[in-house]
């Protein structure tokens, strides 16, 4: 009746790895790129600079799919229902 979890964790980030950092004067575009790539972010100043990212990502998402909510998105990407 158990069935064992299939768990994804994440690499570690290891402190040799060079990291791009962000903080509230960069290039908002420039960072979001790197995002999409894959690269990790780190926030080097400030809590309210990373609150400050999400809403750069939120905007740019929103121009990128208007009208489309996350469960769409979801079930168009994944091909299942919620």
């Amino acid at each position: 009746m158990n069935r064992p979890l299939n768990v994804t964790k994440p690499a570690a980030i290891t402190v040799t790895d060079k990291l791009q950092s962000f903080s509230k004067g960069n290039d908002i575009e420039e960072v979001v790129e790197s995002l999409l790539l894959g690269k990790p972010i780190l926030i080097s100043s400030f809590y309210s600079d990373g609150l400050f990212l999400l809403k750069e990502i939120h905007k740019y998402l929103n121009l990128k799919l208007p009208n489309k909510t996350f469960k769409l998105i979801v079930q168009n990407t994944l091909n299942f229902q919620i």
